[in-house]
């Protein structure tokens, strides 16, 4: 797990980097669901918050309020879209549903990761976990 945290803090790290704004300095991480509850996101957002800390950027952690809430994510990252976020790091809730506003954020030279969950976009960078190979080797 502290792998893909780091490789997240990293991806974002890159995101600013490449991102088309110079004067936006705003990473944006999209969840599933509410984070505090789950270990693995509160260590995902812990650390995109150290790490933004470190490099004087501004990260904003959102979530739905659940994690079928599928309408709510695409509203807070096309929110975060207008706010002029210089990247997104986007567990999708439902990869096909967010497909189009992934678009418009690649349309608009702003950087998407896929974290946890794959995308249905073609081309986005994906980090996560290879759940086949963990299967087979837990049997």
């Amino acid at each position: 797990m502290k792998r893909i945290i780091g490789l997240i803090a990293v991806i974002a790290t890159g995101l600013l980097m490449t991102a088309s704004s110079v004067s936006a300095q705003k990473i944006v991480v999209s969840m599933k669901g509410p984070g505090a509850g789950n270990p693995f996101w509160a260590a995902v957002q812990r650390g995109a918050e150290e790490k933004a800390a470190e490099l004087g950027v501004e990260v904003v952690v959102l979530a739905p309020p659940t994690e079928s809430d599928v309408p709510a994510q695409i509203a807070q990252i096309e929110d975060q879209l207008v706010k002029g976020a210089a990247g997104i790091v986007l567990a999708p809730t439902d990869p096909n549903a967010l497909a189009p506003v992934v678009d418009e954020a690649i349309a608009d030279g702003v950087p998407v990761v896929f974290v946890d969950t794959k995308g249905a976009n073609e081309g986005v960078t994906y980090i996560g976990t290879d759940n086949e190979t963990g299967a087979s080797l837990a049997a």
